[in-house]
């Protein structure tokens, strides 16, 4: 379980009905999480995963301030 209320680059994936979210970690790096609206919908997301894909949800961040992970 995760729980953090801070800033946080996100967007959400209209043809693909999940929530994508940005965490930082030391140095350049981050970590993405990607959240489908539907449960059990990974095998959905993991079909469709490409670079061209995540490079359009990095571009496509908006920093938000959210209180749990689940951002919109």
């Amino acid at each position: 379980m995760m729980f953090k209320s801070d800033k946080v680059n996100s967007t959400f994936d209209e043809n693909l009905r999940c929530t994508v979210i940005k965490l930082p970690y030391k140095g350049k790096a981050h970590l993405l999480i990607v959240i489908p609206e539907k449960e059990g919908d990974y095998i959905s997301l993991e079909d469709h995963l490409t670079t061209e894909l995540v490079d359009s949800w990095l571009g496509n961040m908006k920093t938000r301030y959210c209180f749990d992970i689940h951002c919109p």
